[in-house]
């Protein structure tokens, strides 16, 4: 049986980033960007960001969605493309 792979939003990112591309759970994304033990020391140090896109979905409906989902984020909802 032919197993269908989905490739993560920000692959293309994570590969500029130098990241080591591998399937995860039907899923194409990075699984390391090579020294783990600089990645932890950056995440403690610094800050990380990992792409989860992968575990899940929201299906958000209603009459006023849009006000909802401006008062999660900061950037202006109505710069960004439908």
């Amino acid at each position: 049986m032919l197993e269908i792979v989905k490739e993560v939003p920000l692959l293309d990112v994570q590969k500029e980033l130098g990241g080591n591309v591998g399937e995860f759970a039907g899923w194409v994304t990075s699984m390391d960007y090579g020294n783990p033990l600089e990645e932890h020391m950056n995440t403690r140090t610094s800050a990380s960001v990992f792409d989860v896109s992968h575990m899940g979905r929201y299906v958000i409906r209603g009459r006023r969605v849009f006000e909802f989902l401006q008062k999660l984020v900061s950037k202006d909802l109505s710069e960004v493309g439908a």
